[in-house]
């Protein structure tokens, strides 16, 4: 498909031009187009194209563009695919920040460069039914529960969100495992548990 090449190409050698020409095709033909549209950019690789434009911190607004357009239409398709789907959970990012507060105390808090981001995946994963019933996606869940992951408060409302589906069909598939993962992090972490120390 041209706009993977023009964006592949542009992203390879840098030409903002016709990268934002590319981007702004893609984003129109994603919230205009068909199923079959949709299909097609998905078979011309356009999430992992999206990803590798994310990694350039130059290239980073025009990449948030993309993936605000591509997240909501195609992930549910994105979640059937072992390696898409890691890359798509990595978008829940992080920094960690300090506060000097009046006190002097010194805080440290976690916060999302792209909570815009975050909220847009946060939406499609819990909107779309295709995503959360995927057979797929309980097998994914571990990659949600990675301890600096879940710092992320969206991460932590997306699993309260998918629990009391996905913990019944977790234990149906003998996967209690993630289901202990999970509850080891929220015994660890919530400060209810350490008052009982």
């Amino acid at each position: 498909m041209l706009f993977h090449k023009v964006l592949i190409i542009s992203t390879r050698h840098g030409d903002p031009a016709l990268v934002v020409a590319a981007i702004e095709a893609t984003t129109q033909l994603l919230s205009k187009g068909s199923s079959y549209e949709h299909r097609k950019l998905m078979d011309a690789d356009i999430f992992p194209v999206a990803i590798r434009l994310h990694q350039n911190p130059s290239q980073r607004q025009l990449s948030i563009k993309l993936l605000y357009s591509v997240i909501p239409h195609l992930s549910h398709a994105i979640i059937l695919n072992e390696g898409m789907a890691e890359q798509l959970f990595s978008l829940f990012e992080y920094v960690e920040v300090s506060l000097l507060v009046p006190s002097q105390t010194l805080i440290f808090l976690f916060s999302d460069p792209d909570n815009n981001l975050s909220q847009t995946l946060y939406q499609s994963l819990t909107s779309d039914s295709r995503v959360s019933g995927s057979s797929t996606f309980p097998e994914f869940l571990p990659l949600l529960l990675e301890t600096e992951r879940m710092r992320n408060p969206s991460v932590t409302n997306l699993l309260l969100h998918l629990a009391p589906d996905m913990v019944p069909r977790l234990i149906d598939t003998r996967r209690v495992d993630i289901v202990v993962r999970a509850l080891k992090y929220v015994v660890s972490s919530h400060p209810y548990f350490h008052s009982l120390k």
